[in-house]
């Protein structure tokens, strides 16, 4: 009995030690045998955090913004922070697209499976300046300086769009996705400011003058602070406006709807990346001219622009006055993503 009562305990030792081993290898299995560190990306709701797995695009997330998915995105920094070792720190490491891989400037490497590490990604990647003491710092940089453009009429120009990421106490055996690599989740930092400008049915009376993609001219976002200090050191990353010089910015043209009977509204879609901030009544201003003729709208409540949102503003436009709705807000980034990985 002694000796069946041994057995079987050593028959139960031995499960429990193949159940531990096959945990520790499923845990293990994400992680990289060259210890080459490798990046996934995609951009996520910043408000709900929710991923969605459809590629469809909302109506007014437009090409001068990266939108819902890193297809636009051509390179980024990266960082990892090791608290424990130099050799395995890397800071503001531009990562590139190569086909469908990102390929980094130097090549980085885990120190091990389980030292946990901070890492911190974002976009448009700047080449930064040194510090004091010789180094180039993003990581922990409680002030990076961000400015959005005030031309922003270039539809494949994405440097006004901010999108950043920070995961602190990640841990490579663990955290890694199944192409062991990590999955880089940029939010919006910014804001996104979407105008509709609708001409009543006035506009379309005259047959030999209809109203065309160019009767709607000169649009301007007047009234905003375009620059910005980062805190890359707060978690999550913080943005506020830097300085107290407003200056008018020329927005992306996204879309032109006609009016196809003398009955129907022509409207005219725009959008613009703004700094979060708090624009006081009176101040922010939307400026275009149609068939030549001046006009303006001017906010009289205060407007309230957030990080990671997108806000809709509709102007309904008559011969002789505008007018305007309030300015909503939604969370910009909510459809899907399309995945690149690093080789």
């Amino acid at each position: 009995m002694k000796a069946i009562k041994i057995l079987t305990m050593a028959a139960l030792a031995t499960a429990v030690f193949a159940s531990c081993s096959n945990d520790e290898d499923l845990a293990q299995s994400s992680y990289p045998a060259d210890n080459v560190v490798r990046v996934t990306t995609n951009v996520e709701d910043i408000t709900t955090r929710a991923f969605h797995t459809t590629n469809t695009l909302d109506g007014m997330n437009t090409r001068a913004s990266y939108g819902n998915s890193t297809d636009k995105l051509k390179s980024f920094g990266f960082c990892i922070k090791n608290a424990n070792s130099e050799k395995y720190t890397y800071d503001n490491i531009k990562v590139s697209q190569e086909g469908s891989n990102w390929i980094p400037a130097t090549q980085m490497f885990w120190q091990n499976s389980t030292t946990a590490v901070d890492i911190l990604a974002y976009a448009p990647y700047q080449e930064t300046t040194e510090d004091a003491n010789g180094k180039v710092k993003v990581f922990g940089k409680p002030d990076y300086a961000f400015s959005v453009k005030a031309d922003q009429s270039d539809a494949e120009d994405y440097s006004s769009d901010l999108i950043v990421y920070k995961q602190t106490g990640f841990t490579p055996g663990s955290e890694l996705n199944t192409s062991k690599a990590v999955d880089v989740t940029f939010t919006h930092l910014l804001s996104q400011l979407n105008l509709t400008i609708e001409l009543r049915d006035q506009f379309n009376q005259d047959e030999e003058k209809p109203v065309t993609s160019a009767t709607v001219t000169d649009v301007k976002v007047d009234g905003t602070l375009i620059r910005s200090k980062v805190n890359f050191a707060a978690d999550p990353i913080s943005v506020q406006f830097d300085g107290m010089a407003s200056k008018a910015i020329t927005p992306e043209t996204v879309a032109f709807k006609k009016a196809d009977k003398t009955t129907d509204h022509a409207t005219f879609k725009y959008s613009a990346i703004v700094i979060p901030q708090k624009v006081y009544a009176g101040q922010l201003c939307i400026k275009f001219k149609v068939d030549g003729t001046d006009y303006i709208w001017t906010g009289t409540d205060d407007a309230l622009f957030e990080s990671g949102k997108k806000y809709e503003l509709h102007l309904l436009v008559g011969k002789d006055v505008v007018q305007g709705g309030a300015i909503t807000a939604k969370p910009w980034g909510d459809e899907t993503i399309t995945e690149k990985e690093t080789d």
